[in-house]
């Protein structure tokens, strides 16, 4: 016989190892058990089997004939059994039975038992002798006291009010009221008392030291760096309060309070950020910048504030000239025309001349005149 053990089955269902059905979930994808033939054969055959060995032969119409299996089974067993309103009395060779069951000796030592007339610790062994811890000196299960040191697998050196381990000076003392001492060869490491844990050496931990209760702060190590990293808290007369971060070959980084209060943070190389932000200033990481001092963003102050460009506009012709003729603001000659002579007193005498343009803020603005 076997438990299910297709792939559908319900793992550990009724222990370790021991599997059963399920009839699958739709809302989670779970599905229901499948079933094989090796499961179904070895059902059949266990329940053929007690059948069978009653004498009973496998009928298919009938579906009582487990139930009379196991009946007849029974009945050819109490058969050979003793009745248990005889108490014994039908064993048909009691020495015998007291041999086989290895009681003999007891039988034997019994006769010479210990007189009822005896007591122990005052108690008479007339009736069942309850000892307490007080009757052999011993402390009780629950409760007592111990006065003094104790010491396991060793002497206690600590003495006072104390527990060693192993050794006869390392262990934990009561260094007075509420507060637990932590000893290390006689030397106090540390101690705890109801404001929490004290140490005054260094604590070491192969896993992460965690702070927090729902959410926690961790301080880990992957233990795969070349170099040891230190984050360290000092201070001196300049330097009121430094929070430092080292390695083995100098500091990184620091935040450090100056004697006037002010704060200064110190980087010992390069700092990369997709923004930096000083204030209500901003540095972008397309070298762009965002001040109040430039209303805005500093390219677009650039834009809007510089000329980007400079050109000289469409061409245009004057009419007749005169010999105080003047051309607009902004505009200079760029040519001459004339159908006679060159006298600036008729229709037939002009020049063409063209705006100077320049680029500001995505706009072509023409140039005016002092």
């Amino acid at each position: 016989m076997h438990r299910i053990d297709t792939p559908t089955a319900q793992k550990d269902k009724f222990g370790q190892g021991k599997n059963g059905f399920t009839n699958g979930d739709p809302a989670t994808g779970r599905r229901a058990t499948d079933l094989n033939s090796d499961m179904w054969d070895a059902v059949q055959e266990e329940v053929c089997t007690v059948i069978e060995a009653a004498g009973i032969p496998l009928s298919k119409g009938e579906h009582t004939q487990l139930h009379a299996a196991i009946g007849r089974l029974i009945d050819e067993q109490v058969k050979t059994r003793l009745e248990k309103n005889q108490n014994g009395a039908d064993i048909p060779n009691k020495p015998l039975f007291l041999q086989n069951v290895g009681l003999t000796e007891t039988v034997e030592q019994a006769r010479n038992a210990v007189p009822s007339t005896r007591k122990v610790n005052g108690k008479a062994l007339t009736t069942d002798i309850t000892l307490t811890s007080g009757d052999i000196g011993a402390l009780p299960v629950t409760g007592g006291k111990l006065n003094g040191p104790l010491g396991i697998g060793t002497d206690n050196a600590l003495g006072g009010n104390s527990i060693v381990l192993g050794d006869n000076d390392t262990g934990f003392k009561q260094d007075g009221d509420g507060i637990l001492g932590i000893y290390a060869n006689n030397a106090l490491v540390g101690y705890i008392d109801n404001s929490g844990l004290h140490m005054s050496v260094d604590v070491l931990s192969n896993g992460a030291i965690r702070a927090g209760n729902a959410k926690k702060l961790s301080l880990t190590s992957n233990n795969n760096s070349t170099m040891t990293a230190t984050f360290n808290l000092w201070g001196d007369a300049n330097r009121p309060t430094v929070i430092e971060l080292d390695d083995d070959q100098g500091w990184h980084l620091y935040s450090q309070r100056n004697p006037d209060g002010s704060i200064v943070f110190t980087v010992n190389g390069d700092i990369t950020a997709n923004t930096l932000r000083a204030g209500e200033a901003i540095y972008q990481n397309n070298g762009d910048i965002f001040g109040s001092a430039w209303g805005g963003w500093l390219s677009k102050w650039v834009n809007n504030n510089f000329v980007r460009a400079v050109r000289l506009g469409p061409q245009a012709i004057s009419g007749g000239l005169w010999r105080d003729y003047q051309l607009g603001g902004g505009n200079v000659v760029t040519g001459f025309h004339t159908d006679g002579s060159w006298e600036m007193e008729g229709d037939d005498d002009k020049v063409y001349y063209r705006p100077v343009q320049f680029l500001v803020g995505g706009t072509w603005i023409t140039a005016s005149s002092v």
